[in-house]
């Protein structure tokens, strides 16, 4: 019984993204407007981590007897972003389809940015030793002229 339950909700899983890719393919030939582009996720990445820092602020202002709007008006701004995000694509497709669109993508990158933290610190940080390790280091054999620079 265990193994039906896992391989129903890996179809299921699958039926979902391929169902969405149709979603996502249908509007872009309709409206030329893609819903799941790395900006948007981006965007959902800032509003979820002002959401985040606005609701910590709160609660801990609130448990210290401090004015708690700091919190509120951070988490406020990510909430903004969102329905920004929910807004665009209702004027990049009709209303229907912007609706039913921001209703799988908003919910979608919510979770996928909560679940993705720690991947994402982690690929920052793979980022910055890959970056250092590529500097070119200067043997002291090889000669360097430098010639003055000239603004006029």
């Amino acid at each position: 019984m265990t193994i039906l339950k896992i391989v129903s909700a890996i179809l299921a899983l699958l039926a979902f993204v391929v169902a969405l890719s149709a979603f996502e393919h249908h509007c872009s030939r309709k409206f030329g407007y893609r819903f799941f582009t790395r900006t948007t996720f981006t965007l959902t990445l800032i509003s979820c981590a002002l959401v985040a820092v606005g609701y910590h602020w709160h609660t801990t202002a609130a448990a210290a007897y401090a004015p708690a709007l700091n919190g509120l008006l951070l988490a406020g701004g990510g909430a903004v972003i969102l329905i920004g995000i929910a807004c665009l694509n209702i004027v990049r497709t009709n209303w229907l389809y912007g609706i039913v669109g921001s209703i799988i993508q908003l919910p979608l990158f919510v979770s996928l940015t909560y679940a993705g933290w720690p991947f994402l610190l982690l690929g920052i940080v793979a980022y910055i030793f890959a970056s250092g390790a590529a500097i070119r280091t200067r043997t002291t054999t090889e000669t360097v002229s430098y010639e003055p620079h000239r603004f006029w």
